[in-house]
């Protein structure tokens, strides 16, 4: 035991690698904001054998993607080509200019995700990258930390997934869990259906890039969305204008309202899943009589999805509808503004805990243990 801590006083800071279905956020732990922000793609060349140079990642290689054959390595939060997650790794550990092998990493993870995904990481970080140490991180509990607090509902809405769990005193319940297949790139790609239904074509990655972000821009929850479908369809709402790559104008009008309504409306994209609100009111009802109470007042709200105009108020509204009488004078829902950081700055908070070292999973211990060392510390 005290050799081991005496190696990790030798170790230099931890490694933050946030690696999303849409977005890497990578730093160290001393940064509050990450200093790596990029798209979780890889570009390879179309017409020769890819090698450790010629291979893109990020933003760059959306904008060079009528060059490259594109990989999305991360879907709905679990890996599905390894070989294009491990390059990511290896370029933002480069761009970071730490040697692994004296950076304990910390992975940040969804909830219910496959265990044999955690040990796949884990032998490719212990013994391909050499590194000292690591550890796994909720996001939703990662999220909960970032504001202050160790008790609460959290609910994480990033680019492929939504997380539902409730948190008593730092310990997730993962009877709680819920894990809802929809995301920001869902919202963009029904926006992109919409928008070929007036007739544009829309097909290269670049112009999928373009159309997230003018979802970024225009979309919004509609409070109220029967009677604003309905003065819409009855030509009563104005129309905006946006300009695509290739110079043509689109007008949007009820789209941009239409789009997220698939998170309280899952089946227009043809999902049978459970909406947001009765999700969350389900999570709740799922813990002890005695810890609800706590819930109510504490529903935190992380990622970038939830930064959709509109999205607290309406889900606002949505939980006074469905909680008991009792719970709504003491519902209050918490969001940072620019919470699409949450997760990131919840680990910056518990890797500069001064007993963080201590529960780290060292390659001495996954050399003794194996995998099993690293699924106790879910």
């Amino acid at each position: 035991m005290g050799d081991n801590a005496s190696k990790s006083r030798e170790w230099k800071e931890t490694v933050i690698l946030d690696v999303g279905s849409g977005c890497v956020k990578a730093g160290l732990s001393s940064d509050r904001d990450p200093k790596i922000v990029t798209a979780t793609v890889v570009g390879y060349p179309k017409a020769s054998e890819a090698t450790e140079t010629s291979i893109v990642v990020g933003y760059e290689a959306i904008e060079k993607s009528d060059q490259l054959r594109l990989i999305w390595p991360v879907r709905r939060g679990i890996i599905i080509d390894f070989e294009a997650w491990s390059a990511i790794i290896r370029y933002v550990l480069n761009k970071l200019d730490v040697d692994p092998g004296n950076h304990p990493i910390f992975i940040t993870e969804p909830i219910l995700n496959p265990t044999q995904q955690r040990i796949r990481i884990a032998e490719y970080l212990f013994e391909t990258l050499n590194v000292p140490g690591i550890y796994f991180g909720l996001h939703p509990l990662l999220a909960l930390f970032s504001v202050g607090k160790v008790t609460g509902l959290v609910v994480e809405s990033g680019e492929g997934l939504t997380q539902i769990i409730a948190v008593q005193e730092s310990y997730p319940l993962h009877h709680s869990a819920i894990r809802i297949p929809i995301g920001g790139i869902d919202i963009t790609r029904y926006l992109m259906k919409l928008i070929m239904r007036k007739g544009i074509h829309i097909s290269s990655e670049y112009e999928i890039e373009h159309i997230r972000r003018i979802k970024e821009k225009a979309c919004y929850l509609e409070t109220d969305y029967e009677s604003k479908l309905r003065l819409a369809r009855g030509g009563m709402l104005e129309g905006e204008k946006f300009e695509l790559p290739n110079g043509r104008t689109i007008v949007l009008h009820e789209e941009k309202f239409v789009a997220p309504e698939i998170i309280y409306r899952p089946s227009l994209i043809g999902l049978k899943t459970k909406p947001l609100d009765e999700a969350i009111t389900e999570a709740i009802f799922s813990v002890d009589i005695d810890v609800r109470p706590a819930m109510y007042p504490n529903i935190i709200i992380s990622g970038g999805n939830t930064k959709i105009r509109g999205f607290i108020e309406r889900l606002q509204n949505e939980l006074l509808e469905n909680i008991p009488e009792r719970a709504k004078d003491k519902l209050n829902i918490g969001a940072l503004k620019d919470r699409e950081y949450c997760v990131y700055r919840g680990a910056t908070i518990l890797t500069n805990l001064p007993a963080f070292r201590k529960i780290l999973i060292t390659k001495e211990k996954w050399a003794e243990e194996g995998p099993s060392s690293v699924l106790g510390a879910i």
